[in-house]
């Protein structure tokens, strides 16, 4: 996967003074814009996918159906899925493979583009076929009453394909949203209401849901128009199929020219950029809006259906509960535009103060005078903004192939930031009328110093990335509480032909990436190793003998490497990664992102740098004490221990195969003694030399992020500005060059390099273990699934862990001696199949991975080899995303299965009522909020 990113950023070196192709973070490249006609791309991304069982299960309630239908339903699911599998077999993956272009393709022949629609049509027909069986099968065993009530699932399937065709269109969750997906039901104040309005609102709800279903199929059918209409105009017009590239020039080429009498020509020459056809670009812009048209125009109506049905609403509920749904709407599908405000962290407070009792009935009642007047005001602006913000998606301006930059001095752009500051003001404003009329504490003056501004063609995107990140941590940083936080943004990728994706952070976690971020306050940034555990404590005075009578002496010794570190953290300072919660409740943020694996360098605030020499100085006299103390034939075990802190310290935050710690593995291991025994010097020699490979590693990595952040540091601007109220805002606005792309890449490939060498020396000794516990295949297994799990952490990220209900079920009242027998047969086969469908996945995807290399040229820098590679690369990315994708759903279903069976062995044991004790199965990823349902 990192070539793919070297690959990318040197084409990126290529196209980086016309187009904008990515989102320049702190790390390696990740994005770029590949004109390959070999890229299967986001065809892999938007093919349908069947309905897990939990996301079926939801849909059951929404529909109204009573919990008892889910018993019935979740087996004939079972044969859907199995179902659906097999037609993913016999006709999508055939149809991946043999895709001839794809969606990261500048353009494509019209042969090509209908071939490409009509391909999806018949997989997406298909695809409605099996649903609809679905629900015919369930409606056929439901009673007369349920099964009207099933039918609505026809119409949430149906929403749900359409959205995985025009998910990832224009900027996704980023400037415009996801239409697709939103639903004003999900509205978690929605279960607020009483009877009465629940049954007044229904109807509006209802003809919603009817409405937007029929928008979105209209939608995801113009979409696949979009590439044929664009090759339709591209051949009317006469336009070529590919830009036309200048042949290569050099600075000197014009004086040494033979003509010119240069002799030197062949000799003193230095290479110049290839020139890029421009007006290529400008004209297939033009195309491409103009194709994009009607498909923009359907999204518009998609917008605007949620808008227009929240008009209806708001009249029908309260205050609260239309504030709470418009906040919904608006991050939902308006992220662009400003919520979090000082308002909202006021009238938050208020709230919680009020709910404690200690604002009174007269305090509030003059509150609400302010904060009904708020709302009638901020709606206005906001109408506006959503107006301007529609019309920008409607005409099409953001552009699905942006060439140049956007005019930002357009007067809907100059409307645009006036309405954006009216809204500042305006919470600001009442925000201190609130404070003021109930006695809160006036919130002081701030500067906030923005991490990096993104910008994308002259897009502003950081806006939306913060407003992400400030829904990520749930809001904390309102209250201005320090709070520890990982948060998921996203990169943005482009594509030709209307072809342009979001990656959200699953969607780059998908593909073997990560996103490194969190906020200042949490007690040390990713890098900085973690306190001493109890547990490793306890193991450590084991291995010193220094227990019982002695272990004061150990936990002296302890106490004093424990205050050495809180002095060095207050002396250097905690070093985060660098955020700050600003006035209007945004959030700053320094994001990195790099592959699976990566070590995050950012210090943020403090010199991490300094504070990690500074633990490691305290925990190694903390290991010389230990040391002393002990018997000297404690001295082995000690050691011992010390590298196994070492490695722990060297490797914090990191994950991958160089991250595997053997030693632990082996000891978690259930081996029994002669397999220690046979495994035991193979494991020493490894133990004692990773130290020394872990700090080589330590020491590039270290001189690679310094390298990569010098240049991020040219590349800044900062901007500081003034608000009149006594508010400083500092803005560092980052722009990427085609040298420091290159530069970058080639810091990438340095630090793979290096991390490659160490984890090639833990593949080799675990393979070398395996062999010497040739004799006991459980051994092997164990060892060898317990290391794919250590150098694998994201592929087993989010499986769900079943072994607490198995316990449960076996120790219920009633459960006899054979009874618990099937439930530990269950268990194992839930455990088998489970672990095999990972080690499936992670040896496909390692043998691709070396498909895919062998593919790729060396390295040459020759445009047409570069641009080859970079169509590789992505072809492979969206391969990883839909394998990953498609081990999620497997593994649901795996669990869903294996509970299900659970739950019906201790029916027939004890009965459904008691088996009922066993609890529910808690969904893998909860929706943001549940589905309110409206009717009958």
């Amino acid at each position: 996967m990192q070539r793919l990113f070297t690959t990318l950023s040197s084409l990126l070196t290529r196209r980086a003074r016309t187009l904008a192709l990515a989102v320049a973070l702190a790390a390696p490249i990740a994005g770029a814009l590949a004109t390959t006609e070999h890229a299967a791309a986001q065809m892999s991304r938007s093919t349908p996918t069947p309905v897990s069982a939990t996301d079926f299960a939801r849909m059951l309630v929404e529909c109204g159906l009573p919990e008892t239908t889910r018993d019935i339903a979740l087996p004939l699911h079972e044969g859907y899925f199995a179902r659906f599998r097999e037609f993913e077999t016999r006709e999508v993956d055939p149809a991946l493979d043999n895709a001839a272009g794809g969606d990261f393709a500048l353009s494509r022949t019209l042969e090509s583009a209908k071939e490409t629609r009509d391909l999806r049509r018949r997989l997406f027909q298909r695809a409605a076929q099996l649903d609809a069986q679905l629900v015919d099968e369930l409606v056929g065993v439901l009673t007369a009453e349920d099964a009207v009530r099933a039918e609505r699932l026809r119409d949430t399937l149906a929403r749900r394909r359409a959205a995985t065709i025009l998910a990832n269109v224009g900027f996704g969750a980023g400037l415009s949203g996801k239409p697709e997906t939103f639903d004003l039901r999900t509205c978690e104040a929605l279960r607020t209401l009483d009877s009465t309005t629940r049954d007044a609102v229904a109807p509006s709800f209802d003809a919603y849901g009817v409405e937007l279903t029929r928008a979105l199929e209209r939608a995801a059918d113009a979409r696949l128009d979009v590439s044929v209409k664009a090759a339709e105009l591209r051949a009317e017009r006469n336009i070529p199929q590919t830009p036309v590239i200048d042949a290569p020039q050099t600075e000197n080429a014009q004086e040494n020219a033979p003509e010119n009498g240069g002799a030197e020509a062949a000799a003193d020459t230095t290479p110049a950029a290839q020139g890029i056809d421009e007006e290529w670009f400008r004209r297939n812009a033009e195309i491409q809006r103009e194709a994009s048209a009607e498909f923009a125009q359907a999204m518009l109506r998609v917008r605007r259906i949620h808008c227009d049905a929240l008009a209806n609403i708001e009249p029908l509920v309260s205050a609260k509960v239309a504030r709470a749904m418009r906040a919904d709407l608006m991050r939902a599908v308006y992220p662009g535009i400003q919520q979090k405000n000082a308002f909202d962290a006021a009238l938050a407070e208020a709230e919680g103060l009020r709910a404690k009792g200690k604002i009174d009935d007269a305090q509030w009642s003059a509150a609400e005078a302010i904060i009904d007047g708020h709302d009638v005001a901020a709606r206005g602006v906001l109408n506006d903004l959503m107006d301007l913000a529609d019309k920008k998606a409607g005409n099409g301006e953001l552009g699905l192939l942006m060439v140049a930059t956007n005019d930002n001095q357009s007067e809907e752009a100059q409307r645009t930031a006036r309405l954006s500051q009216e809204l500042v003001d305006l919470s600001m404003r009442d925000a201190e009328a609130l404070r003021a009329t109930l006695g809160l504490e006036a919130v002081a003056p701030q500067v906030a110093i923005n991490g990096r501004a993104i910008e994308l063609n002259g897009v502003g995107i950081s806006s939306a990335i913060e407003g992400a990140i400030g829904e990520a941590i749930g809001g904390a940083v309102g209250g201005g509480d320090a709070v520890e936080a990982n948060v998921q943004v996203q990169a943005v990728m482009v594509g030709g032909d209307g072809e342009m994706i979001s990656l959200s952070s699953e969607d780059m976690d998908d593909a073997g990436m990560m996103f490194i971020g969190g906020l200042a306050g949490g007690g040390g940034g990713p890098r900085v190793p973690k306190p001493f555990t109890r547990d490793e404590l306890d193991k450590i005075a084991a291995c010193a003998g220094l227990e019982g009578a002695q272990r004061p002496t150990f936990d002296e010794i302890a106490a004093r490497c424990a205050e050495a570190r809180n002095a060095a953290t207050e002396e250097h300072g905690a070093a985060g990664a660098g955020g700050i919660a600003n006035l209007d409740g945004s959030v700053s943020f320094s994001i990195s992102v790099g592959p699976d694996g990566a070590v995050p360098s950012a210090n943020g605030d403090g010199d991490t740098d300094a504070l990690i020499a500074a633990i490691t100085t305290a925990e190694e006299t903390m290991f010389d004490e230990v040391r002393a103390a002990a018997d000297a034939a404690r001295v082995d075990a000690i050691e011992a221990a010390r590298r196994t802190r070492a490695r722990a310290r060297l490797l914090a935050g990191a994950t991958g195969e160089y991250s595997v710690d053997l030693v632990r593995i082996i000891e978690d291991a259930a081996l029994n003694e002669a397999n220690r025994a046979a495994i035991a010097t193979t494991l020493q020699t490894w133990d004692e030399a990773s130290i020394g490979a872990l700090q080589t590693l330590q020491r590039e990595i270290d001189e690679v992020s310094r390298r990569r952040q010098e240049i991020w540091t040219s590349m800044t601007q900062e901007t500081t500005t003034n608000d009149g109220n006594g508010n400083t805002n500092v803005s560092r606005t980052m722009e990427l060059n085609g040298s420091a792309a290159e530069e970058l890449s080639s810091l990438a490939t340095r630090e793979t390099a290096a991390k490659k060498r160490v984890a090639d020396a833990n593949m080799r000794t675990q393979s070398e273990i395996e062999t010497a516990l040739a004799g006991d295949l459980d051994a092997q297994k164990a060892v060898r699934r317990a290391y794919l799990r250590a150098a694998n952490p994201s592929v087993y990220r989010g499986a769900r862990e079943l072994g607490p209900f198995f316990d449960k079920a076996a120790a219920l009242e009633g459960v006899g001696t054979q009874a618990r027998a099937d439930i530990a047969r269950l268990r194992s086969e839930w455990v088998e199949e489970r672990e095999t469908r990972f080690e499936t996945f992670i040896n496909a995807r390692d043998e691709a991975e070396r498909e895919s290399a062998a593919r790729l040229s060396g390295s040459s820098t020759d445009a047409a080899t570069i641009e080859k590679n970079a169509g590789e690369g992505m072809r492979r990315m969206q391969e990883s995303m839909r394998e990953r994708k498609r081990l999620r759903e497997d593994l649901e279903q795996i669990e869903a299965t294996a509970f299900r069976r659970l739950q019906d062995l201790l029916v027939v044991e004890i009965g459904a009522e008691r088996a009922k004790e066993l609890g529910e199965l808690p969904a893998n990823k909860k929706p943001r909020t549940p589905m309110i349902q409206f009717g009958n």
